[in-house]
């Protein structure tokens, strides 16, 4: 038996305890959920509910691993536990993966429906495959066979061009009908909303869906989405299978229940109907994922669709310091949208979060480095255990940068570097052509970029420019272009005139890469972007970087050089985990570190511009706020640059963050330096 009061705080007691019927409980950031979900399921093992009959779902599999694993020590603990972060008594370590389901060594935990909703949903319509027109032994589509499928249905489809914006890419029309299908909402809607550049391809993505839906049904198989999608379909329409379900499934537990998208709610609540014993837990302030379809209507309705609905509060947290947390009881606050929770803990600290002015961004990243360089040498802390995070991916690009020069190692998570994104390496091919006119890989890259030019036909033409002294002189005119290779089909050919006069373009402007490069990407790149990537918006404000970086050289080959030492720089890594961590915020949620600096918070860029007037944006906003500053353990760095530089506006005076200007001052202290050798 397991005694419960020592082990959990009495918050996370009422849960594990009091949680029948409809529950809702509102987990805090760093405030041990996942001990409580894991302290839930044992209870209910005591109280005699067989295994087979809890579902708890997860978000990743990851969790659902952390979740097994610490269900198998808790059930057979070992003799000398370890004391734990999340509060209570003793801890539950995971010295070694166990597995559950009857898979692996070790302590095996019960056989429990544990896992994320694809994984659980994959088991479940195995087994009534029959019920929607599949046989048990359907295959699973991942994501790149998906758009392989999708690519085959396109080309049989033969889409024509349509004016300047070329055909779009598989991956993008794959992110288009996946967005659909899990926000369930009309193609025509979610193009017209996300990708308007493409509307004039909607009827050619409509038949391209209907293709593809007759092919994997043919073929049997599903994609990620068919194990959402399906399984509410069987839910809904298979009377036997919802029976069986509802009588199986006594107790359903959720996790990161604000997470959930418009499908998944459907389908827990199909299958909570009949016992009603749900848990959701969740945080309405870490609601972040709207762009991916996540719903949080999901989680601040769950009262109003559950009218006997018991709610809990888990307010007590096990990670930061109490003032990050009125900082962060501040940000929240202002937010309409919400349950209003408090956020204490045990950690004192007589250290308040700085707000840190700086003249530009450029004295920013400095800055940031010199500060890194200081807790590092002087302070002893470790480089892994400091992050930097950012709104949007092009903020940490000058950073980058800066890190690089003075040789600080670094990773970005969840990612690749800056200048190592496709897009990027996209338009900095045409650069090193001009640097290095025999820079083969350079242009296969450029030609690559045209339609109908493949790697047969790239390679032809490089094989004749090959014999030429001069390539880019020889590929810009007519007798050494596309025309000197009449073995190329027409359309290809047609195409690379279009290449051939975009060089001669660049051929003949001054030689500097940010006059270079503005056309390059406005005029040329910019309108092909739809078609080519998903969140292609995002990409733009990458460019834009880009091009505001490189107007800062006056020489294209030092550009290049700067560019290539940061695709290769790797650091000098002792122990393989000693490094900064650069992320986006969306990345980061779920993570923690001892400091962490938060780039940007100016208005326009944190919030975002997109926001605008919209509410329901701006509060998103706000709860990505929220969430970079809930991951520090120790101290937080606000950065606000006065300045920044655009090619096409100059030096620009920046406003502080409307999320600064409306905390109290005294949950913070304000630093304005004058240049980045001052440090904190």
């Amino acid at each position: 038996m397991i005694n419960y009061q020592n082990e959990l705080n009495p918050q996370q007691l009422k849960v594990v305890t009091e949680a029948d019927g409809p529950c809702l409980v509102l987990a805090g950031a760093g405030s041990g959920k996942t001990r409580t979900l894991v302290y839930r399921v044992a209870y209910l093992l005591e109280k005699g509910i067989a295994p087979g009959n809890i579902l708890l779902v997860t978000f990743t599999n990851k969790a659902a691993g952390e979740m097994r694993e610490r269900l198998g020590q808790l059930l057979h603990p070992p003799p000398n536990p370890l004391p734990s972060r999340e509060g209570g008594g003793t801890g539950i370590p995971i010295p070694s993966p166990l597995m559950g389901e009857g898979q692996g060594g070790g302590a095996k935990i019960p056989p429990l429906w544990c896992g994320t909703f694809h994984h659980i949903g994959n088991r479940i319509l195995r087994r009534y495959a029959s019920a929607i027109g599949f046989t048990p032994s359907f295959g699973i589509l991942d994501q790149e066979d998906a758009k392989k499928l999708l690519q085959t249905c396109m080309e049989s489809l033969d889409i024509e061009q349509k004016g300047k914006i070329p055909v779009p890419k598989p991956s993008v029309a794959h992110a288009i009908l996946s967005f659909a299908s899990n926000a369930k909402r009309p193609i025509a809607e979610v193009i017209e909303e996300k990708y308007g550049a493409l509307f004039p391809y909607l009827e050619d993505i409509q038949k391209t869906h209907q293709r593809y839906q007759k092919q994997k049904q043919q073929s049997n198989v599903m994609d990620f989405d068919d194990l959402l999608t399906k399984w509410l379909l069987l839910l809904s329409s298979f009377e036997p299978a919802r029976a069986q379900l509802q009588e199986r499934f006594q107790y359903i537990l959720v996790d990161e229940y604000q997470d959930t998208n418009i499908l998944q709610a459907e389908i827990i609540r199909w299958l909570a109907a009949k016992r009603r014993n749900i848990l959701v837990v969740g945080d309405d302030a870490q609601s972040i994922y709207g762009f991916r379809a996540a719903e949080i209507r999901n989680i601040l309705d769950f009262p109003k669709q559950y009218s006997e609905t018991k709610t809990f509060y888990m307010e007590q947290n096990y990670r930061s310091t109490q003032p990050i947390l009125q900082l962060a009881n501040e940000i929240i606050g202002r937010n309409f949208e919400q349950f209003p929770k408090k956020l204490f803990t045990d950690k004192k600290s007589e250290q308040r979060p700085f707000v840190i002015e700086i003249g530009d961004t450029y004295q920013q990243a400095s800055f940031v480095a010199r500060q890194i360089q200081a807790l590092s040498s002087e302070d002893g802390i470790s480089l892994n255990e400091i992050a930097v995070l950012f709104r949007a991916r092009y903020q940490g690009a000058r950073l980058e940068l800066e890190l690089t020069q003075r040789g600080i190692p670094y990773v970005v998570r969840g990612g690749i570097r800056f200048f190592e994104q496709a897009h990027i390496k996209d338009v900095v091919a045409w650069l090193k052509i001009l640097v290095n006119p025999k820079d083969s890989i350079a242009w296969t890259r450029v030609l690559s970029l045209f339609p109908g030019v493949g790697p047969k036909s790239a390679l032809k033409v490089l094989e004749r420019l090959a014999k030429e002294e001069n390539p880019i002189h020889a590929f810009a005119t007519v007798g050494a272009g596309p025309r000197a290779c009449p073995s190329l089909p027409k359309r290809t050919q047609t195409n690379l005139k279009e290449c051939q006069a975009l060089m001669e373009q660049l051929r003949k402007l001054p030689q500097k890469p940010g006059i270079l490069l503005e056309p390059l990407i406005k005029e040329w790149y910019l309108p092909q972007l739809p078609s080519l990537y998903e969140e292609s918006e995002a990409r733009v404000e990458d460019l834009q970087q880009l091009l505001d970086m490189a107007s800062r050289y006056e020489s294209v080959e030092e550009f290049v050089s700067d560019v290539t030492l940061q695709e290769g720089f790797k650091g000098e890594v002792k122990d393989g985990y000693n490094r900064v961590i650069l992320s986006t915020i969306h990345q980061a949620k779920g993570l923690e570190w001892d400091f962490i600096f938060i780039l940007s918070i100016c208005d326009g860029q944190f919030p975002h511009s997109k926001v605008g007037e919209d509410s329901t944006e701006m509060e998103e906003e706000r709860r990505l706020f929220y969430v970079a500053v809930t991951r520090a353990r120790r101290q937080v760095y606000l950065l606000y640059p006065k300045a920044d530089y655009s090619r096409q506006w100059g030096s620009l005076i920046q406003q502080n963050s409307t999320f600064i200007e409306e905390l109290p001052e005294e949950v913070y202290d304000r630093k304005e330096l004058v240049s980045a050798n001052f440090s904190c």
